[in-house]
């Protein structure tokens, strides 16, 4: 009897020890697009902070997924040298984490309405920050409160980190106005804004249309009418009809970089892309510099 105890003992504890090793390795390499059973799965899960990009703080003050933080999707958001709405200095970033209880190695996950580009700004700055651990949900809270999953309006107790450094910005993960205009004849230059305003039949800059050889790929056309990523099957045949492959290097762009954040994320951590830089200046800072050129109407 003691020693069938004995081995009843050792086996409930090998299961928890094989139960934890699953959540370590799981949450060593957190899948970059989580759905909302993986998030309700480890919503508890330590070093986690769920950040709310949802545009209303009245929409979170309403209801949020338990443990979220609200934090405004133009909070990292400064104008650079003039031009409005370029990413702020990543010291100036770093201090924001800091206040949130992100950790150096902390997952941080992202919530916005759906998966829309407010949570993909935050992941991609997350990305050129250095920053390892992040995941955006899929479907966003809009899917979460579908699906009656746990709703709370209460804020979370969040233990602010006192220092956080990173090494250095990863570089490849950002391109300027220079660099886009001296771009090589066979990188891929994706305009993700609508189409009115890649044609120039609209637009709120000082001249309308797009950048000469860009691409039109509007960033909607990634995602299905229920608000999630479409399929990577999907994704791939329409990119790849438009020359998009994985061997180019692809600059997204859109009016301010955060529309083109989305298309980096999906490029970049959906189809496996390598070589992929997020264009923030966007037609905003090009279209205001006078002597660079501006085309509009359809590709030809």
């Amino acid at each position: 009897m003691v020693r069938q105890r004995r081995l009843t003992w050792m086996g409930l504890a090998l299961l928890m020890g094989l139960a934890a090793l699953g959540t370590a390795t799981a949450w060593a390499q957190p899948p970059r697009i989580v759905s909302t059973e993986w998030l309700a799965l480890h919503l508890n899960d330590g070093n986690q902070q769920i950040l709310d990009v949802r545009e209303d703080i009245k929409a979170y003050w309403a209801g949020h997924v338990p443990g979220a933080q609200w934090v405004s999707p133009d909070a990292c958001r400064w104008p650079q040298e003039g031009v409005p709405g370029k990413l702020m200095p990543l010291e100036n970033l770093t201090r924001l984490l800091a206040v949130m209880g992100v950790t150096r190695d902390g997952l941080v996950v992202i919530c916005a309405e759906e998966s829309n580009y407010r949570a993909a700004y935050l992941a991609w700055a997350l990305d050129y920050l250095g920053h390892k651990q992040w995941s955006i949900l899929d479907g966003g809270f809009k899917k979460w409160k579908a699906e009656q999953r746990r709703v709370t309006q209460e804020y979370p107790h969040v233990q602010p980190t006192r220092r956080l450094k990173y090494s250095r910005p990863v570089a490849s993960a950002r391109t300027t106005t220079d660099a886009v205009r001296a771009r090589s004849a066979d990188a891929v230059l994706l305009d993700v804004r609508g189409k009115k305003l890649y044609t120039g039949a609209e637009g709120p800059w000082i001249r309308k249309g797009h950048i000469p050889g860009a691409i039109s790929h509007p960033w909607t056309d990634d995602i299905t009418e229920a608000g999630v990523w479409k399929s990577k099957d999907d994704l791939q045949a329409a990119y790849t009809a438009q020359g998009v492959t994985p061997h180019k290097l692809i600059i997204t762009s859109c009016g301010q970089g955060q529309m083109s954040a989305h298309t980096y994320v999906t490029l970049k951590y959906i189809l496996g892309h390598t070589n992929v830089a997020n264009y923030d200046g966007g037609f905003s800072e090009w279209s205001n510099i006078p002597e660079l050129p501006v085309k509009t109407g359809e590709a030809p």
